[in-house]
């Protein structure tokens, strides 16, 4: 399943955070773009900011949300409402608002009460070793000392202005603006850091919804493939692809559903998870050879969406493969698929493996999946509370530290 949708915390599910490895080179930068000062500020706090809690387990009141590694080898883990944990191979490290973490705006659950700068989406690190955590309170770098909170500018930019195709070549240094930080936009859109400052770019809406509270062009999900293409996922106004030449509603055919998330296996070929209607890959090979490249495979493998299960209560729900959140591959080529509330799927390339509480599962609750460099999966399994597991080839194991 996916997340219910809270509007009073709608901002974190819609803030989606992609970056890439390097930033853009100053030396190949205009005046006028050095120039411009970074929009940065940090939040005043009316309390004492408090040293990070350090403990010997990790074990948060809320469900793992994001896994990252640094180039340090430090693994960090971010939760849904309990802030980030760093962890070093010795000992886990926590980092919440009292740590510098946002601190603007609380929200709640039906279970608990929450700052939204401690719900962690995406973790990543920049080219100078800086942190970087997309919060349901905004964009927040860490130096490995103080969290600095950067806030965009305040006007927005048609994204189809920003890059009107000019012949062949984009009016931008198309290199330089992929190596960017790629954020998702609170309402239509991204959000853009190139090191300097954050702009918004907006995606081309109907006049008839502008002035809706909520947008269908909210961006839930950004990915960067080995083509240096990006894709983004929205709340129902479709599946966007940005390359070199153009910016392409790639199902513009199809019914539109949630993107919540995208991944690249080691084909080539891209996975899409559309909840309400089910699983997709995208074959661009295909696409090439004029064969229809967009497949729906929960449908293909004779699977049910969310979607048809909800319309007829006949089907059977455990033949459900849809409300993926999260998508990763092994070393050894299987396919990972992890849901909010119907539990975790494998693929070997032939059958499917459905794990869930029945069988043995933690919980049906598998909010990230994660290879890390040495090749270990690591599953963020639960959802009041978030726990780490490691599948050992049968069933899983509950990692605490060594």
């Amino acid at each position: 399943m996916f997340y219910y949708k809270i509007k009073t915390v709608a901002s974190f599910f819609v803030l989606l955070f992609l970056v890439a490895c390097s930033l853009p080179d100053k030396s190949k930068m205009s005046k006028s773009e050095i120039s411009e000062s970074p929009i940065i500020v940090k939040d005043d706090s009316t309390f004492q900011l408090s040293e990070p809690r350090v403990d010997s387990i990790l074990e948060f009141e809320s469900m793992i949300t994001s896994i990252f590694e640094d180039s340090k080898g430090n693994i960090w883990f971010g939760s849904h409402c309990d802030g980030v944990c760093r962890y070093d191979g010795k000992q886990f490290t926590y980092f919440t608002i009292e740590s510098g973490l946002p601190k603007k705006r609380n929200s709640e659950l039906p279970y608990r009460n929450f700052w939204l700068g401690n719900s962690i989406r995406y973790i990543y690190e920049d080219d100078k070793g800086n942190m970087w955590f997309g919060t349901g309170d905004g964009v927040s770098k860490f130096d490995g000392n103080t969290f600095t909170t950067i806030h965009p500018k305040k006007e927005s930019i048609l994204i189809t202005e920003q890059y009107e195709v000019v012949g062949k070549k984009l009016n931008v240094d198309w290199e330089k603006e992929y190596d960017a930080l790629w954020f998702g936009a609170e309402r239509n859109g991204v959000v853009r850091y190139d090191g300097y400052q954050l702009k918004h770019l907006r995606f081309p809406e109907p006049e008839s919804e502008k002035d809706k509270p909520w947008s269908r062009f909210d961006t839930y999900s950004l990915y960067k493939d080995s083509h240096r293409n990006i894709w983004f996922g929205t709340e129902s106004g479709g599946i966007f692809r940005y390359n070199q030449a153009a910016f392409t509603c790639i199902n513009e055919q199809e019914e539109k559903g949630i993107v919540r998330s995208f991944f690249q296996d080691a084909s080539g070929k891209i996975w899409i998870s559309n909840v309400l209607l089910g699983l997709y890959c995208y074959d661009h090979t295909a696409y090439l050879s004029g064969e229809k490249a967009l497949k729906n495979f929960t449908k293909e493998k004779g699977w049910y969406s969310l979607s048809e299960v909800r319309n007829n209560p006949l089907l059977d729900k455990s033949k459900m493969l849809d409300g993926i959140q999260t998508i990763a591959q092994d070393d050894d080529g299987n396919l990972w698929f992890g849901s909010y509330a119907n539990g975790l799927w494998k693929y070997d390339g032939k059958e499917i493996t459905h794990y869930h509480k029945e069988n043995g599962l933690p919980s049906d609750t598998v909010k990230t999946i994660y290879k890390d460099k040495s090749g270990r999966m690591w599953f963020g399994i639960g959802e009041e509370k978030g726990y780490l597991y490691q599948f050992n080839g049968t069933s899983f194991e509950k990692f605490r530290g060594r």
